[in-house]
C-alpha cells in the first residue's frame, strides 16, 4: 500500500490531497468545491483511514477502465457496511486494479455521517458479479 501517503486524513487534509494530486472526475480536474464535497462526507473530527480494500467489495468498480496507465494514488470511498464501499474518487483506478487481477486497491475509507450514506451516494442497483 502506498507508504508515502498519510495513514489518516482529516477533512481539510483530504481536500488538500485531492487538489494537490490533481484528482479528476468524469468532467476533468476536481475544483475546490468538488474536492471539499468529497472530503466533507465525514463529520468534523472524523478521519479518512488508508486501507487496502478488496476490489470485489467496491460498488461501481466494474466500470471499464478508460486509461492505460496504472495510477497508484489511493482513492476515497465510504464504508456502507456489509463489506460494501461506495467509491467517491478513484473509480477508474479501482476498475484498472480489478482488470489487472489485483485483489485489493488502496482507498481512504470513512464511515458516512450517522453511519448512513446519503441516498445520492448509494448504488441504484446491486452490482452484478
Amino acid at each position: 500500500m502506498g507508504a508515502q501517503y498519510p495513514k489518516t486524513l482529516n477533512r481539510e487534509e483530504a481536500t488538500d490531497f485531492l487538489l494537490r494530486h490533481k484528482c479528476r472526475d468524469g468532467l476533468g480536474l476536481l475544483d475546490y468545491n468538488e474536492a471539499k464535497q468529497i472530503a466533507a462526507a465525514v463529520e468534523p473530527g472524523q478521519v479518512w483511514e488508508l486501507k487496502n480494500v478488496p476490489t470485489q467489495h467496491l460498488t461501481h468498480h466494474k466500470f471499464p477502465a478508460r486509461y492505460n496507465r496504472r495510477c497508484r494514488l489511493p482513492g476515497f470511498a465510504l464504508d456502507l457496511g456489509n463489506n460494501q464501499y461506495e467509491v467517491l474518487d478513484g473509480r477508474h483506478r479501482a476498475a484498472e486494479a480489478n482488470a489487472a487481477g489485483e485483489a485489493t486497491v488502496p482507498m481512504y475509507i470513512a464511515t458516512p455521517h450517522d453511519n448512513q450514506a446519503p441516498e445520492s451516494w448509494k448504488p441504484a442497483l446491486p452490482v452484478a458479479n
